[in-house]
């Protein structure tokens, strides 16, 4: 499934926003299971580094689209929805 998720690299960043797919990339090529974060608004290179991920909300199950353009898009929408889980977590560890 995809979920709303923080991302810890040590000595780089803490706490990033990421999405988050746990599963078998149907898309692409329905192989292993893989963990995928996408940090947001994030530029840089960090493959092969350890990292933390911190899992805040289920966002949707995993699913098959018809073309890599539709994932895309729907990877667009996830985005905007971790951005708004992430910014609802903040504001409750605020109060």
């Amino acid at each position: 499934g995809i979920y709303a998720t923080l991302v810890d690299v040590p000595g780089v960043v803490e706490g990033h926003a990421a999405m988050t797919s746990v599963g078998v990339r149907p898309v692409f090529d329905n192989g292993e299971r893989m963990v995928e974060a996408h940090l947001l608004d994030w530029s840089g290179d960090l493959y092969d580094r350890p990292l933390t991920l911190h899992f805040l909300e289920w966002l949707r199950p995993e699913e098959h689209f018809d073309s890599v353009q539709a994932l895309i898009e729907q990877m667009g929408r996830d985005g905007a929805q971790t951005s708004e889980v992430v910014r609802r977590q903040g504001e409750l560890r605020e109060t």
